[in-house]
């Protein structure tokens, strides 16, 4: 696992290694780690492609379905939505 966080280190967009540390997560029973590591692809590739709607590739955006149906949730409710919401 420690081998696919130093290479996002220095790829943060490549979808295939953040595919494979989603399936690590997901057998470790860490479900805040791949919402965190969903979003922070995201932010990556938002960043990386100076386009704000990007989103991760079907491939690995079917990866991060199959593996939590939560993460379907929170790709299409933004975090200032949830935030939002704790606050009310």
């Amino acid at each position: 696992m420690e081998r696919y966080r130093r290479a996002l280190a220095l790829d943060p967009i490549n979808e295939e290694v953040a595919a494979n540390l989603g399936r690590a997560l997901h057998q470790l029973g860490d479900r805040a780690g791949l919402l965190r590591l969903r979003a922070t692809l995201a932010e990556a590739l938002r960043r990386e492609l100076d386009d704000p709607e990007a989103e991760p590739q079907p491939e690995a955006q079917a990866v991060f379905d199959m593996l939590s149906p939560i993460l379907k949730l929170a790709a299409v409710r933004p975090n200032s939505e949830w935030e939002a919401d704790s606050r009310a």
